[in-house]
């Protein structure tokens, strides 16, 4: 289960917290709606253990949250990932931290965080390219489709956008959760 939108922050009234997804904005006049929300931000940490209704409950640490679920899940705030590509084919990953780079200490790994700041996270390097890719096309899809063609081009073995998308899916929660990227629709 991963979030949808980008937290902008608090706004007038006080305590009202709103959302980007895509060109609208949802404003959350409660708290609970908000904190299951903010919940299904995986934190850092396993990322073979599972994140997904039962976690995202329980992190939120609010009373009752399967409605608030059910309701962020109807309104395209929560989505949970049944179907890789058409998951890829209806959302775009937004980029929102800086790339760093490696090191040569750690060669194999690029740090994505704030310039001047230790790395917030650090990935392999196709999940850095496609991250910094994210932009490049109108869908996950799209990106998929592009870096999968021009690393063929590049190294001449071919690469299929599912094997691209694949090792991206696999480290999405934790680009989420570690607000490395946000996840936004993809809009008509």
């Amino acid at each position: 289960m991963l979030p949808v939108g980008h937290y902008t922050g608090s706004e007038h009234p006080p305590g009202h917290r709103t959302i980007r997804v895509g060109r609208t904005r949802v404003s959350f006049p409660d708290d609970e709606p908000f904190l299951v929300w903010a919940a299904a931000h995986r934190p850092p940490g396993d990322l073979a253990a599972p994140w997904g209704r039962r976690e995202v409950a329980a992190a939120s640490e609010v009373t009752d949250p399967e409605p608030l679920i059910d309701g962020l899940l109807r309104d395209g705030l929560l989505v949970e990932l049944t179907d890789p590509e058409a998951f890829a084919r209806a959302y775009k990953a937004v980029p929102i931290l800086i790339a760093l780079g490696n090191t040569p200490a750690d060669p194999d790994r690029f740090g994505i965080g704030l310039f001047g700041l230790d790395p917030v996270i650090t990935v392999p390097p196709r999940v850095f390219e496609v991250w910094q890719w994210g932009t490049v096309g109108t869908s996950l899809w799209a990106v998929s489709e592009a870096f999968a063609i021009a690393t063929t081009r590049a190294t001449g073995e071919p690469v299929s956008p599912e094997d691209v998308l694949g090792g991206f899916l696999h480290a999405l929660p934790a680009l989420v959760g570690s607000n490395a990227l946000y996840l936004d629709v993809v809009e008509a």
